[in-house]
């Protein structure tokens, strides 16, 4: 059986159809007007059927797209009946929520969710911890946290695992580096490495994956952030290991440019955590299951056509310079 449409796609479909404008929309919703794009065109995609003509200056609803609107115009008037019913149940009556994950989520993946969050529980108090995937399932079994997000554990015992998307781990490098021209990883051994801290779970997945490869890493700079290590690939001192969600800005203006880690992929499925000790509030689903929402828009691996496109500018704009260089 197919997955049910996300609530946040239909919500942008009718947002976008009373504008029938893409920045008015994207402003309205608090999002940028590619991601809005990207929402249309993943709607559409998952549909099968083409919902708006965009022109240059202009949008107009196809049939299906009128049809559409009108049933998800009716489908958020029922949510939104349906929240303002249940939101003042005495058992919503949560005063906080609090929440450990994993830095990659506290920095991307959260964000997003509490502004949905925070709409249906007002004043609610939120805190949020950044800690690894094995802190953060002993701090929720400790019972010092409510839920944690962070890649499921292997151990899950004592624990309730609700998946929430799925990403795969690939080599991040300049867009000058030859991996990018090539679309591959060659003489992965002879590269200097830019890592997460070694006391990170994401540095113990990926020196597992490599030792049961028989490769051996050469770290050369063991990062604490996201950031620090995109930062250190475009200043050329290594080629990096992270999610493609995690540099999608980068990615999808070419600074940076994305390949496997070989022919056997490193993936990882994300999750909300809960204790079996006790039962998960009304509010602490909702956030779980807008996580879920948020995360497969999130974790979306770009299409190999894009990559491709990328991969050409980037390879057109250095034949451009060598000539310059040349003459």
């Amino acid at each position: 059986m197919d997955a049910p449409l996300s609530s946040q796609q239909l919500r942008s479909f009718v947002v976008l159809g009373r504008h029938m404008h893409m920045g008015l929309a994207a402003a309205e919703l608090g999002v940028t007007a590619s991601a809005l794009s990207h929402s249309l065109k993943a709607l559409e995609s998952e549909l099968g059927c083409q919902l708006m003509d965009r022109g240059p200056k202009s949008m107009r609803l196809t049939q299906p797209g009128r049809e559409l609107l009108a049933e998800a115009g009716q489908v958020m008037e029922k949510l939104e009946y349906v929240r303002s019913r249940f939101k003042e149940r005495p058992e919503w009556k949560q005063q906080s929520l609090r929440i450990a994950a994993e830095a990659s989520a506290c920095q991307y993946l959260l964000p997003p969710v509490l502004r949905e969050f925070v709409e249906s529980f007002k004043g609610m108090h939120i805190a949020m911890d950044p800690c690894s995937t094995t802190e953060a399932a002993q701090r929720v079994l400790r019972g010092e946290v409510d839920c944690a997000v962070c890649p499921e554990p292997e151990d899950l015992s004592g624990l309730v695992s609700f998946p929430i998307g799925e990403d795969e781990l690939r080599f991040m490098v300049p867009s000058a580096h030859p991996w990018t021209h090539r679309g591959k990883a060659t003489r992965i051994a002879e590269q200097s490495l830019i890592t997460p801290d070694r006391h990170s779970d994401a540095r113990s997945l990926i020196c597992a994956h490599f030792r049961s490869e028989r490769i051996a890493l050469t770290p050369l700079i063991e990062a604490g952030s996201d950031d620090a290590i995109k930062q250190f690939i475009r200043l050329g001192l290594g080629v990096g290991i992270l999610p493609e969600w995690a540099a999608r800005s980068e990615l999808d203006s070419g600074l940076l440019c994305s390949v496997p880690l070989g022919r056997r992929r490193l993936r990882r499925t994300w999750c909300v955590l809960h204790s079996k000790q006790r039962r998960s509030s009304m509010a602490e689903d909702l956030f779980a299951n807008l996580c879920r929402t948020v995360a497969r828009d999130l974790m979306s691996p770009a299409p190999a056509k894009k990559r491709a496109l990328v991969r050409g500018k980037v390879s057109a704009n250095l034949a451009v310079k060598s000539r310059k260089k040349s003459s």
